[in-house]
């Protein structure tokens, strides 16, 4: 690749860098302005945490989603061939989005543990204790619906339609490590790039994003909505406040108390457990089909790195979202 030509592409990349640092800042200021205007408009609303978070996050939705479809709908890309696939597909797809994000979850609180124990205390799971703390209604249309169309719409199809052109691995690795980095904390940072890197292979493989999109909408499902009822069913209630979990009559009381939320409960757990295993076997028995190909614009494999991300844009993006997650850990 000639120098001006190299030169061009870091300019592209740091482009892209400044844009999604502009979409972040103006997520905080709808988010911001929201809540200024919820306060003033409706200062009691604090006390219902759910409709005080829908009112905080419906604005970012409702002005965000439109503003990035017309984002994507940009004459400036390429028109790439679309491909469908099949029910079976999306279902193999599902389970090893599953997967992938069960095993990297693991890995993520494996490590934020290790740092508690080094800073002396726990990490918070702030996405979980949000979860926790939503209506399940709430937590339906905010993280299972709005969220997965604007996430998958800004980190699979604007971030890749824009770079596909550098290669379908530029692409995809960009995506992931955008999207994993916009969570904001280090708990869902592995499962977010894991994921990230997986639902960039099926967008740039078939173009159509209502695939991933509806696959984030069930992992997020799953993760949000049942674990909400699970957590607040009263088998678990009671559970946690047995004065002594080892009183083995109390147990049984509990169990004989709740046998339908259990029987539920274990049927979950059981579905978890098939959704992993299955997803793990079918990842390994479709990776050799996992192909990537080579972009329009090809940079040496010296220069990558140097070109896609150590430039202005990107490194501002990574600081940014880098700072956030470092005063997660230590808050």
């Amino acid at each position: 690749m000639e120098t001006e030509t190299l030169k061009e592409s870091k300019r592209y990349f740091s482009k892209l860098g400044f844009q999604l640092v502009l979409i972040a800042f103006a997520m905080i200021a709808v988010q911001l302005l929201s809540s200024i205007a919820v306060s003033a408009i409706a200062p009691g609303l604090s006390e219902n945490y759910s409709l005080y978070f829908l009112a905080n996050m419906l604005p970012l939705y409702i002005l965000g989603i439109p503003a990035i479809l017309l984002l994507t709908k940009s004459k400036t890309v390429s028109p790439a061939e679309e491909h469908r696939m099949s029910i079976g597909q999306w279902l193999i797809a599902f389970c090893i989005s599953y997967s992938l994000m069960y095993v990297s979850n693991m890995i993520g609180l494996w490590i934020t543990q290790i740092i508690g124990r080094i800073k002396g205390s726990a990490v918070e799971n702030v996405i979980q204790e949000v979860a926790l703390d939503l209506n399940p209604w709430a937590a339906m249309l905010c993280m299972v619906i709005l969220a997965p169309i604007f996430e998958e719409l800004v980190f699979r199809k604007f971030i890749i339609d824009r770079t596909a052109k550098y290669g379908e691995g530029t692409a995809i690795l960009v995506s992931a490590l955008s999207f994993a980095l916009f969570h904001g904390n280090l708990n869902q940072f592995a499962y977010a790039f894991s994921l990230g890197l997986f639902w960039g292979f099926i967008y740039i493989k078939t173009r159509k994003i209502k695939y991933t999109i509806c696959i984030h909408m069930v992992i997020n499902f799953m993760g949000s909505v049942l674990s909400i009822l699970l957590m607040r069913s009263g088998f678990i209630q009671e559970l946690s406040t047995l004065s002594n979990p080892d009183d083995m009559n109390s147990v049984l009381t509990l169990i004989s108390e709740h046998a339908a939320g259990i029987i539920l409960y274990l049927v979950y757990l059981l579905l978890i457990f098939i959704f992993v295993i299955t997803g793990i076997v079918l990842f390994f028995l479709n990776r050799k089909k996992m192909h990537l190909s080579a972009g329009e614009v090809v940079i040496p494999k010296g220069q990558r790195f140097r070109t896609v991300i150590l430039n202005v844009g990107m490194i501002l993006n990574i600081i940014f979202w880098g700072v956030q997650i470092i005063t997660q850990l230590f808050h």
